[in-house]
């Protein structure tokens, strides 16, 4: 008689987090629930939602009346991070550093990735660079610290 022995799969752990992403209009922040596989490693978890961001906002934001613009870089991603006692350090490539229309381009963008990324266990606070040198100024915003979710958007 054949003995087969039977591989068991190890089932997949989902964290559910917020993800936060602007309206077309850049006037309010909405949410959704999502879920991203747990047993990732956190670069990977970020990037994830990096993708589910501009999945949400994919049909861009307005920055005229009639003409739209993309929200994020397809291009963006992060090359590394740091976690540190609940400071989050995201080594981000170029794409960061990308031409932002307006101030609230900028602070929405920002505030999408913060927000989002402040729902994972054990990050706090978030400090943004670029290939290992911290940004200290986007193009309308100073960055002199760490940045903390902020919901008044």
């Amino acid at each position: 008689m054949e003995n087969k022995k039977t591989q068991k799969t190890i089932p997949e752990k989902f964290e559910e987090i917020k993800v936060y992403f602007p309206n077309e209009n850049l006037s309010k922040m909405l949410v959704s629930k999502v879920k991203i596989n747990e047993k990732r490693d956190l670069r990977d978890r970020l990037n994830s939602i990096l993708k589910i961001i501009r999945e949400k906002t994919k049909d861009g934001i307005y920055y005229t009346e009639d003409k739209k613009i993309e929200f994020m870089s397809e291009y963006l991603e992060i090359e590394n991070v740091y976690l540190d006692d609940g400071a989050l350090y995201i080594d981000f490539n170029m794409d960061f550093r990308r031409d932002f229309i307006t101030k609230e381009h900028e602070l929405y963008f920002t505030y999408s990735i913060v927000n989002s990324f402040v729902g994972i266990e054990k990050i706090k606070k978030i400090k943004f660079l670029i290939f290992g040198k911290e940004i200290n100024e986007l193009k309308f915003y100073k960055l002199n610290d760490f940045l903390y979710k902020y919901e008044k958007i």
